[in-house]
């Protein structure tokens, strides 16, 4: 293929995030496997000059709805040139901005205008691109649709920053992340205070009988996972992934989880580092079949 351009259309710019986020990082990911294989890639966002999708090899259409209030979405007209462009796409989601405007995807499985746009997307890519069967799963409940085009991308992770060091845990439980409601922070604390309980991240964190270790930078998990004997994570919504669970896994916590943690929803051994490592690869096999 002679043209080796690339446009990642995006409502959050990944490069001006520290890197350390779930979302952004993933992003950031999915635009270094690409030009791994000799593409260009550049970004457009809504607040920037819209670019062509029709002078592209191929593009990438990831979290194109990522603000619940839609000011920050493509215009009509962007999002028409998008939905028929004439070069092929990837429609890629990191949770469930696609599909629904509810907070962490609420309890409503309606049809909405967002969702009918949604499924004419997906129904026209090349590609549709989720992080877990769970998350294909739901996003199918959610556009009332089965999704045949689908290609399930596992998070990368670095399991050189990781991993097991074999060092004596003195942390009985640990979670981490954003402490609220959909997240289950409520139903962890009830289960596991009182029992050693360690909780770091952003949010109301006012729980008693825990220890509180407040914002911790990501470069300092790796230690805190091992020092930890097991990792909980009980989310009530359906959680696309859950990174925090991959990195816990692979520094040798066991894991405390539940049917919501969708990297649980593959069935594979989330401490093996080459389960990451094959998700790199797949990635780029993916592209080198459909767009090659």
């Amino acid at each position: 293929m002679a043209n080796k351009q690339v446009v990642f259309y995006t409502v959050i710019d990944p490069t001006g995030n520290d890197g350390t986020s779930g979302g952004p990082q993933t992003a950031l990911n999915i635009i270094n496997n690409i030009e791994s294989l000799g593409f260009s890639v550049s970004i457009c966002t809504p607040g920037g000059e819209f670019k062509d999708p029709n002078k592209s090899s191929f593009n990438i259409y990831h979290d194109i709805f990522n603000d619940p209030g839609g000011s920050f979405w493509f215009t009509i007209d962007d999002q028409s040139s998008l939905l028929n462009s004439k070069a092929p796409y990837i429609f890629s989601e990191c949770a469930y901005t696609g599909c629904t405007t509810k907070p962490y995807g609420d309890d409503l499985y309606e049809i909405s205008p967002l969702s009918n746009l949604t499924r004419q997307f997906i129904a026209s890519a090349k590609v549709s691109m989720f992080a877990s069967p769970l998350h294909r799963d739901e996003f199918e409940r959610f556009i009332n649709q089965p999704i045949d085009n689908c290609f399930l991308y596992a998070r990368e992770i670095d399991t050189k920053k990781f991993n097991n060091l074999g060092v004596d845990r003195d942390i009985e439980y640990f979670t981490v992340g954003a402490m609220n409601h959909w997240k289950g922070t409520d139903i962890v604390v009830s289960q596991y205070k009182d029992q050693g309980l360690h909780i770091a991240g952003y949010g109301s964190t006012a729980f008693a009988g825990v220890v509180d270790l407040g914002t911790v930078p990501h470069d300092d998990l790796p230690e805190i996972y091992n020092r930890t004997k097991n990792f909980v994570h009980l989310p009530r919504w359906n959680e696309a992934f859950g990174r925090t669970v991959a990195e816990a896994a692979l520094c040798g916590c066991n894991i405390i989880g539940n049917e919501n943690v969708g990297a649980l929803s593959y069935g594979k051994d989330l401490s093996d580092p080459s389960f990451y490592s094959n998700s790199k690869n797949l990635f780029i096999q993916m592209i080198k079949d459909n767009f090659s």
